[in-house]
């Protein structure tokens, strides 16, 4: 009896030893370029007045979900939908984006410099905007420690705004359309 117990541990220790590792790499959404062909398709499309936001991430663990929110008027109403690494998202109404303050600060968001910071960092969080108004385009990333000396910037105020009209939305509005795991 010891002797076949010796023989299995030996068959299994030498199977486990001789088998190959498969592993099968998970290709999932670039949220950020989806969300930005998104842009471009509405913006062919006849939509002039579009709001993009992306909370990125430059030295994350791979997996953050990285979302990308889009805002769009079509109609006089607003739409919003999300892009993540996970999912495309469904088109919600009745939400908008911040419009008004960047109406009246457009001037600003545009051509205001933020003061930097004496170091920088490997590692961070970031926000980025994309806006298209009356034919006009912005883009601009603002780091999380390019914030702390910046808090009463413009383009500062508005991810600020951003942020509080999305936080507002509750998770159960949101449907995935289609997942990428």
């Amino acid at each position: 009896m010891r002797r076949i117990l010796q023989i299995l541990i030996a068959i299994v220790l030498t199977g486990c030893s001789v088998s190959k590792y498969y592993t099968s790499s998970v290709e999932h959404f670039d949220s950020r370029a989806e969300g930005n062909g998104f842009i471009d398709s509405l913006r062919t499309s006849g939509k002039d007045t579009i709001i993009g936001y992306y909370d990125g991430c430059s030295g994350c663990i791979r997996g953050l979900e990285k979302p990308y929110y889009i805002y769009w008027q079509s109609e006089n109403k607003w739409n919003l939908t999300k892009f993540t690494i996970y999912a495309r998202f469904n088109h919600i109404t009745g939400f908008s984006p911040p419009i008004k303050y960047i109406s009246d600060n457009i001037e600003a968001i545009d051509t205001l410099k933020l003061s930097l910071p004496k170091a920088e960092m490997s590692h961070f969080t970031y926000d980025a905007v994309r806006i298209l108004l009356n034919g006009r385009e912005i883009n601009y990333e603002i780091k999380n420690y390019e914030k702390w000396n910046n808090e009463s910037a413009p383009k500062v105020i508005l991810i600020d705004k951003i942020r509080s009209k999305l936080f507002a939305i509750f998770p159960s509005e949101w449907k995935a359309l289609d997942y990428k795991f």
